[in-house]
This record gives C-alpha cells, sequence and structure tokens, in this order.
C-alpha cells in the first residue's frame, strides 16, 4: 500500500515537467484502450478464496488499525535516506527513458521530504464487472442496493446462487475502489539544467489529495503490474513554484512559471489520472530484477555430457523479465525489456492469437507428431512446425532446413541449422509447451524461444545476427503463413527482384528427415495419459456384459472371423462415437491396453483418448472413464447352406435355417417353406434339379452368421449408430478381398525416378496395394493397353499408411502400372497385384491418404449397378468440396453416406477450394447393398 501511495506521488510531481518539455510523452487521451495480452492463470480457486471474494463486494470502513500501521511505517519512512534516495533515482530513471531532445541537459533531485503524516485509507470494496461499466460517475459508498441486485443477478431457477461464476469474474482481474485522504506536506525540490547553462528550479508542495481510486490488480496489460485511476478529478491542493536562473543568480519568469506549471499540473491530473486513464505500478516479487543483465553458455559437443536443466532455467528466467509493450500492429503484440543483454542488444517478445484455420488445417506437414504437455491436439500441431523449425520455411527466405546432429535424450538435442550461405549450430531443447533454440556459441549466446498458451504463439529472441533475427516483417510472415495468405501482388520492381533471385531463394528442396523412436517417458514430449486408471476397466469386461443388456445388435452373414477384423480397426469404431474425429497418433501400448490420441473436428467434442481391449471375442474402449463394449459371436441355433444355380453365377445365395428345413430355391428374397417337388429337404450337401432343370448345388458351411453385440456405459458417447453400422458393412466384401489376398506376398521393388509394372488384368477385378518405410507423395496411374486410356489416375497420394485400390475388370487387359515418386525418399516399394474371381467384377475401392493443392481435384470413377451402392469416407475439411458425378446428375456429398446406384458409370469427386492440404484420408469405393 505504501508503494501504491508513493507512485501515486511521484507520477503527480513528474507529469507537469512532462507535459511542457513532451506532451506527447506525457498526456494519454481520455480513451480507453485495452488489449488481452496476457494469459490467464489455470490455477482454481479454494474455497476460502471464494468466501473471501464473496465477503470482499461489501464495503468495508473499518479500517483504524490498517491506517495505524500504515501512519506508523510512515513515520520511520520520512527519516529513511534510503527511500529518499530510491524516490530520487526513480525519478532520474523515468526521465532518462525520454528520448533526448536536447532540452534537458540534467537533472537534480535538491530536497526530498514526505513529512511525518501518512495517508488515510477510508474505505475499501471489490466492485464486479457489472458495475465496472458505469464507472466515471461518482460511486456510491453505500452498497446495500448493489449488493441486492448482485444476488438477483446470479440467482438461478433452483434458488442457488451460481457462486463460481461470481469468483471466476471478480478475480480474472481484482477491481477494487479505494477512498484516499492525505492531509499532510510532502515536499520535492529539482534543479533541471536548459541549454545555455540555464537551470529551471522546482519545488512542488502537495498538501492535501482526496478521492475514490480505482485499483486493478493485476493490470489488462501486464501480469507484472498493477493500474490505478482516480474516477473523479480528486480534491488536491499543490503549491508550485519555478524560476529561470543563470548559476547561483535571481531567478527570472518566477510568476509566469510558477502559474503555467500550476495550471499544467491541473491539466494533467485530469488527462492522466481520472478514470478511462490509467496508470502502472510494478507488483513487487511478480518479475526477475536484474541490474546487469549476462547469459552465458558452454559450447557442447555430441560427446560433452549436457546440463539441460541449467540452460532451460537460464532462459527461462528470461521469460519472467518485464517487457514492455512497444505496439499493436495487426493484432500482433510487439514487447521488448529495457535492460541491454550482454551489452548487445535486447530482448524482443512477440506474440499473437494463432488463427482458428491454422488449428483446424492440415496443409502443414511434419516428421513427427508429438503431444506437448498442457496443449491440444490442434496447438501440439503448430509446435511440431516449430520443432523442426519448418514453420520459418517462407519466413525467412535463406532458411533452407534443420539438420539433427545428435540427440542427447527426447528432450535434448544438438541441430544444425542450414542457410543458403551460412549454417549455425543450436541447442534444441523441448519444456512442457516450450521449445528453446540456444545458439551454441560463447562468443554468440543467442536464443529463441517458443511456446503456446492459450491458443496464443508467443516468439522471445536475442539474436544478434541478422540471417535468423525475428524482425517485425518476418513476425507479419509467420502471421500471415499460420493464416494460409501464400499469394501477395508484387510491384513490377519487386517482381523482377524475386524473379531475378528465385534459383537461389525458391528452389524446390524437401530434406529427408527420419522419425526420430523417443522414449515415452519424459516430461518434455509428453504423451497424454489418462488421470484415471485404465486397467481397472478392463478387468471386469465379463461382469459388464453379464448384468447389461446390449444397446444395439446386429447379424451379419458371414464369418465372425470378417466382422472381427472390422471392428478392429480403430477408425471404423471412432464412427461410433462421431463422424468428425480422426487419430492422431498411437501414444502408448502395453500388454494389456494401447492409447490413442484422438483429434475432434467438432468444436462440441473435445480432443479425447481412446483406450482399448481385445479379449478373445471382445473388443473394450475406455473413454472419459466410460466404457464401450463390442461382443463379436457366432450364432449356433441354425444351420448354414450355400446354394449356388450352376447355369447363372449371379444367381448365389447363402441361407441361415433351422435343422431339416425345406426351401424354394427360386426366391431369392425370402425365404419360403412349401411342399412342392423342387423343394429338398437340406440334410447333406448335394446337387438337385428343379422343375425347368436348373441345377443347383447345395453345400452346407461352417458357421456363417455371426452377432454383433454393442454394450453402452454411457449413452452421452455416441451420437448415431448409422455411420458404425455403414461402416462395418461397405467393409465386409472388402474384407472378404483382403483376406484372399493375403495369400499373396509382396514383391519389392526398385524405384528410381519412376517404376513401370505391366501385368494381366482378368475378367473380375485387380486389388493393388503397395507400401514405403518413408511417407513420400507419389503420382498413380492405372493405364489400359486394350482401351488405350487411363483408369484410374490421382496426381497425389501419400504413403504414410499403405494404399489399398480395387479395380473392376470387365474384359481382359494388359494394365501399365505407373507410380513416379516427388522427393525419391526410398530405393525399393512394396507392392502386391492380384486377380480377383470374378464374384468381385463390380467392386471398386481406394483407401488411402492424398493430397490436394489449391484448385486442385481428385476424381474416382466407378460403374454403378441396381444392386450396388456407392460408399465415402473423407474427413472433415469446410474447404474440400465433394460430389457424385454422372451423366444427368451431380450431388454433393460431405462426411461419411452412401448412395445407390443405376446401371451407369459414376465418378466421386472431391475438390480444394482452399489452401493446400494434406494427409487427406479417404475411403471409398462400390459394394453389394444389403439385402436386410
Amino acid at each position: 500500500m505504501i508503494q501504491f501511495v508513493i507512485g501515486i506521488i511521484v507520477g503527480l510531481i513528474l507529469l507537469p515537467i512532462l507535459l511542457i518539455f513532451y506532451p506527447s510523452r506525457a498526456v494519454k487521451r481520455n480513451k480507453l484502450i485495452e488489449y488481452n495480452l496476457k494469459t490467464s492463470s489455470k490455477k482454481e480457486l479454494t474455497t476460502i478464496q471464494a468466501k473471501n471474494i464473496l465477503k470482499s463486494l461489501h464495503q468495508c470502513t473499518d479500517l483504524y488499525w490498517l491506517n495505524v500501521l500504515i501512519n506508523r511505517f510512515w513515520f520511520e519512512l520520512a527519516d529513511s535516506n534510503a527511500q529518499a534516495y530510491r524516490i530520487k533515482q526513480r525519478i532520474k530513471r523515468l526521465l532518462d527513458d525520454i528520448p533526448g531532445t536536447g532540452i534537458i541537459q540534467s537533472l537534480d533531485v535538491v530536497d526530498i521530504d514526505i513529512g511525518n503524516t501518512g495517508p488515510i485509507i477510508k474505505s475499501i470494496r471489490i466492485i464486479d464487472a457489472s458495475e465496472r461499466q458505469h464507472l466515471g460517475d461518482a460511486v456510491d459508498k453505500n452498497n446495500f442496493i448493489f449488493c441486492k441486485n448482485l444476488y438477483k443477478k446470479f440467482i438461478k431457477t433452483d434458488g442457488l446462487l451460481d457462486f463460481d461464476k461470481i469468483h471466476n469474474e471478480v478475480f480474472k482481474n481484482v477491481h477494487a475502489v479505494i477512498s484516499i485522504e492525505y492531509k499532510g506536506s510532502i515536499k520535492i525540490s529539482l534543479k533541471i539544467g536548459l541549454p545555455k547553462k540555464f537551470i529551471l528550479n522546482t519545488e512542488v508542495n502537495i498538501t492535501r489529495l482526496e478521492g475514490n481510486v480505482l485499483m486493478r490488480l493485476p493490470s489488462l496489460s501486464y501480469n507484472t503490474r498493477l493500474e490505478y485511476s482516480f474516477l473523479t478529478n480528486p480534491d488536491l491542493e499543490v503549491n508550485i513554484d519555478g524560476g529561470v536562473s543563470k548559476g547561483e543568480g535571481n531567478e527570472y519568469f518566477k510568476r509566469t512559471i510558477s502559474n503555467l506549471l500550476r495550471r499544467t499540473f491541473k491539466f494533467s491530473v485530469l488527462q492522466s489520472f481520472v478514470y478511462p486513464s490509467f496508470n502502472t505500478i510494478y507488483l513487487p516479487l511478480i518479475s526477475a530484477d536484474f541490474k546487469d543483465l549476462r547469459h552465458l553458455i558452454h559450447k557442447i559437443t555430441p560427446t560433452t555430457p549436457v546440463n539441460q536443466i541449467s540452460i532451460r532455467e537460464s532462459l527461462e528466467m528470461f521469460l519472467a523479465l518485464d517487457y514492455k509493450i512497444i505496439k499493436v500492429v495487426n493484432d500482433v503484440t510487439f514487447r521488448t525489456n529495457n535492460m541491454i543483454l550482454n551489452d548487445k542488444e535486447k530482448i524482443y517478445c512477440a506474440h499473437f492469437l494463432i488463427p482458428e484455420c491454422a488449428l483446424n488445417s492440415s496443409h502443414f506437414s511434419s516428421s513427427n507428431n508429438y503431444i506437448y504437455e498442457n496443449l491440444t491436439i490442434k496447438e501440439s500441431k503448430i509446435m511440431n512446425q516449430i520443432y523442426d523449425l519448418s514453420i520459418l520455411n517462407n519466413v525467412i527466405l535463406s532458411f533452407k532446413e534443420l539438420n539433427t546432429i545428435h540427440n542427447f535424450n527426447s528432450a535434448i538435442s544438438l541441430v544444425e541449422l542450414v542457410f543458403l550461405d551460412k549454417k549455425l549450430e543450436f541447442i534444441r531443447i523441448v519444456y512442457n509447451n516450450k521449445i528453446f533454440f540456444q545458439r551454441n556459441d560463447e562468443k554468440n549466446p543467442d536464443f529463441l524461444i517458443f511456446y503456446i498458451e492459450n491458443n496464443t504463439l508467443y516468439v522471445y529472441s536475442f539474436i544478434t545476427s541478422n540471417i535468423i533475427k525475428m524482425t517485425q516483417s518476418r513476425i507479419f510472415k509467420l502471421k500471415s503463413k499460420l493464416e494460409m495468405k501464400h499469394y501477395k501482388e508484387f510491384s513490377v520492381n519487386k517482381l523482377f527482384r524475386y524473379s531475378k533471385n528465385a534459383l537461389n531463394f525458391w528452389k524446390p528442396y524437401v530434406a529427408p528427415r527420419e522419425k526420430q523412436d523417443y522414449v515415452t517417458d519424459v516430461k518434455n514430449i509428453v504423451n497424454i495419459t489418462s488421470k484415471h486408471n485404465v486397467s481397472s476397466h478392463f478387468s471386469d469386461i465379463d461382469s459388464f456384459i453379464s448384468v447389461h443388456i446390449p444397446k444395439f445388435f446386429y447379424k451379419f452373414e458371414v464369418s465372425s472371423d470378417v466382422i472381427f477384423s472390422i471392428l478392429n480397426q480403430d477408425s471404423v469404431r471412432l464412427k461410433f462415437i462421431s463422424e468428425h474425429t480422426q487419430i492422431y497418433r498411437q501414444i502408448s501400448e502395453n500388454d494389456l491396453y494401447r492409447s490413442i490420441a484422438i483429434e475432434s473436428k467438432n468444436k462440441e467434442i473435445k480432443d479425447f483418448i481412446l483406450h482399448t481391449h481385445k479379449k478373445d471375442n471382445l473388443i473394450c474402449d475406455v473413454i472419459n472413464n466410460k466404457k464401450i463394449v463390442y461382443e463379436v459371436k457366432n450364432d449356433f441355433q441354425s444351420e448354414y447352406v450355400n446354394i449356388n444355380n450352376i447355369h447363372n453365377h449371379n444367381q448365389k445365395s447363402m441361407y441361415s435355417l433351422p435343422s431339416n428345413t425345406e426351401i424354394d430355391l427360386h426366391k431369392k428374397t425370402q425365404i419360403t417353406f412349401l411342399n412342392l417337388n423342387a423343394l429338398s429337404k437340406l440334410n447333406t450337401d448335394c446337387e438337385i434339379k428343379d422343375p425347368i432343370n436348373s441345377v443347383f448345388t447345395i453345400n452346407r458351411l461352417p458357421n456363417a452368421i455371426t452377432l454383433l453385440n454393442i454394450y453402452v456405459e454411457d449413452e452421452a458417447f455416441y451420437s448415431n449408430i448409422n455411420p458404425l453400422y455403414e461402416s462395418i458393412y461397405t467393409r465386409i466384401t472388402h474384407q472378404k478381398i483382403f483376406n484372399f489376398s493375403q495369400k499373396s506376398d509382396f514383391e519389392t521393388l526398385y524405384i528410381e525416378k519412376e517404376l513401370r509394372k505391366d501385368f494381366f488384368g482378368d475378367l473380375g477385378g485387380v486389388y493393388i496395394e503397395f507400401k514405403t518405410s518413408k511417407s513420400d507423395d507419389f503420382k498413380f496411374t492405372l493405364f489400359s493397353t486394350v482401351d488405350k486410356k487411363d483408369i484410374l489416375k490421382i496426381n497425389k497420394i501419400i504413403t504414410s499408411k499403405p494404399v489399398k485400390i480395387i479395380i473392376p475388370i470387365f474384359h481382359e487387359d494388359i494394365l501399365l502400372l505407373k507410380l513416379v515418386p516427388k522427393f525419391n525418399k526410398n530405393k525399393t516399394i512394396d507392392i502386391k497385384i492380384v486377380n480377383l474371381p470374378k464374384l468381385y467384377h463390380r467392386e471398386s475401392l481406394i483407401d488411402c491418404n492424398i493430397g490436394l493443392t489449391y484448385k486442385g481435384h481428385f476424381t474416382f470413377p466407378i460403374v454403378g449397378s441396381p444392386s450396388y451402392i456407392i460408399f465415402w469416407e473423407k474427413e472433415q475439411d469446410e474447404h474440400i468440396k465433394g460430389f457424385i458425378e454422372s451423366p444427368f446428375t451431380k450431388v454433393p456429398i460431405k462426411g461419411n453416406g452412401t448412395m445407390r446406384t443405376d446401371q451407369m458409370n459414376y465418378s466421386i469427386v472431391y475438390k480444394n477450394n482452399g489452401a493446400k492440404c494434406r494427409e487427406i484420408s479417404i475411403y471409398m469405393g462400390v459394394t453389394l447393398k444389403n439385402s436386410n
């Protein structure tokens, strides 16, 4: 409180002097400018704090004990030479910060006398947001009506107070109204040196100060300061005498200068100390305080023991300094600390809110997919661009790549930044939500610090080399890159200059980067783990099933192995939870279960961890401590037969029947029980003839009817069962094809600039699967040498996962497969090509990841039939529009879905209307529709 009062007094004394010599620096416009520049605390309030907040909304006037303590302390302060010295130094420091214009040559604080009488605090209370909106008027000290209205405002329908809302609203930035009264005598004498040896002698004597002060803790702009403002013009009595002299001679213009100072003083108080103008005071013990900033490091090598904690703590100390706002331009805030580090350069800070499009877009690519502590998956994606500094591509034009020299552990590594004509070594340290880049140079210990908090990106830099200095223009480029503003109009001169240097600056170059397998038990790059012990959920699955009734149950005419293989795919089971989720990465696995980080594309659903356990015929998923159990089992209550018309392969049916049941072989849509000559008891495998001499084979099959039971502990975890059912059903036939293709082995082929492979395509279909050890971009073409045209052409397939394609073949053909890699990361490619039976001659499928440039499109041609359906699954992206085109119509599609087909050709088309996108996961094609 003493520091608060003294801060007001020092400000009152300096303002008239500043206003006379530097009016632009002293006068503040009567306008409230608030920037959301600091991060809010994530700590929760305790019960005691919450109760105190509620009580603090009442005005407190019983402050005699506090005033006694203040005045007793003030009594000792009046005789303290140390306090007088601190006030003198503060006045000099404030004036030294003003740019020198040659007006003030010197400043001498001749005398300071604060007197024996201290200030009196008459009342104090905390106010809430609703009352702050009416500030500027006189504050009613009797707050009975205010408190009464406050309780009405936060009353709920159930008669309970929403205390949490009051507490959080008040505590975020505490606003206190303090009634101050001072009746004493504070004298300060100054001698200000002017040009040509003139001296301005000034004496200020404050005898009375009374008013209501609004104090805000912390300030809106700094979490290291508090700010204050008088609600109305304070009652102030001040005597100011001043005159100009030369040397020790007589004073001139004494009356004129004294009147000018008094008028200026009153004007400056009104302009700069009255609401909504605020003045700030540093909070004690919050920010680091150094008299001389030094930063030293010892150069390290791959064989040198590294003290990671020492380096990190040294850099984190610079984050704790107080940074003054220089300016706010285009929603980017620039700050600096006034102290010079190592007598070379200041530390600069820039921060801005990460654009929403950057958090939701997949146009950035990175060789890693780490999850950082205290960050969401979307924020972690941005941090992964910082980890390998790919975020600086095209931001610093001369920057080419970051190479890892040596990994000491998962948190610290020695890296090399490669520029066009220079290489710099840095020590990279990852800790929680921060990444530090410390230059490995004892003479130039430059550093860059990046961290993300509350969707805001902070960049701290101490850089003496211009090649990597984060200048204002580079910060703007960085923000524009995150906003995906890739195109810019240039003048003729700039266009010529950029085109002239294009070979050097815009040479297409992508360095081969290998993924690093880091240990998972370090605290730096953190794998998200559940706060609950998920193991306990997997130990009682049997008892859980025994006491619960299945929420959903389905019957499939296929073996249980096929259904279990489909459900074993995490992407399929995610359809039960939401269509707007995707797998980010697997984060852990043990003998009991594995954990996967799931990213949500829907704002209503948060990112979550999926824990999965498999036991016999059961798959158990745990989400937020709740279970979903999938039970796959055979139906043993029926016999199963396969009835096939030898003369017509299309007439093939499989039936589930009780034992010794008779069946009409001609009615395929339903089973009818008739006692006619064409019927036969299905006791053994046999051949029979019906009255029109059609020959049928009747084969007894192993159990081929599968029951799927789904048990749900919390119904809030699913939205719609249809996407899951469609996802399972559309995969049944293709899972059979996958199982059929497993009999064939992969062929390893060498690939350089391109791969060409021709093969015979038989009537039925062809299954193509290929994969690489390192993810790369491929141009895919399948060409028919008989028809002399492309069957399928895809501009960019990304081999981050195996590529699976099924193409129907309607006549014998010699097909040519052509694969062209973009980055040549792999010397070999594993490929499998399998000719499929005629049974699958209308099945189509493509399952892979693709990339689309701006205005790029993807087309998958398919052939429809009345008994088939088109299905599609694609990750949500508002910029990628989808259509199903036929010769007669064009139907827009999005997300996941199915559509019946007629006997005609169709095409599934995706077009990208936004920025370049990578890793677009698609699963689409044609399959036999459900006959149930």
